[in-house]
């Protein structure tokens, strides 16, 4: 049996419930498939006129998925952007980390495009 891993950005929609909304598109998918773990990739940055920050939505994600028993194990990667919209940066960065993944035939990585920029999303 292959061990699942969901691989997603951080965007703006996953405060779910901190910004008074609904479930973001990294809970939504870890509630309707299994995995055994998920890796947040994000960079710091306040949003919503300065109220929340990229890491205290990173920590939201980490307690909800570990209350609702939806994974067995969590990481998170930080990117330094300078640009978050600048495909040469994010595109060479993402690829550095994703070289560095456990690359065994037994894991199977799945690769979330909801959340983040329409870069992140696209690299």
């Amino acid at each position: 049996m292959k061990k699942k891993i969901l691989i997603s950005f951080v965007g703006v929609n996953d405060a779910g419930k901190l910004a008074g909304e609904k479930d973001g598109a990294i809970l939504t998918a870890l509630e309707n498939e299994n995995f055994d773990e998920m890796i947040s990739l994000w960079n710091e940055a306040k949003i919503l006129n300065g109220i929340l920050s990229f890491s205290e939505i990173v920590r939201y994600i980490r307690r909800e998925a570990k209350r609702r028993n939806l994974v067995k194990a969590s990481g998170d990667e930080k990117f330094e952007f300078q640009d978050i919209t600048g495909h040469n940066e994010v595109y060479s960065k993402l690829k550095a980390f994703t070289d560095t993944l456990d690359k065994r035939k037994d894991i199977q990585y799945t690769a979330s495009i909801s959340s983040g920029t329409s870069t992140m999303s696209a690299c």
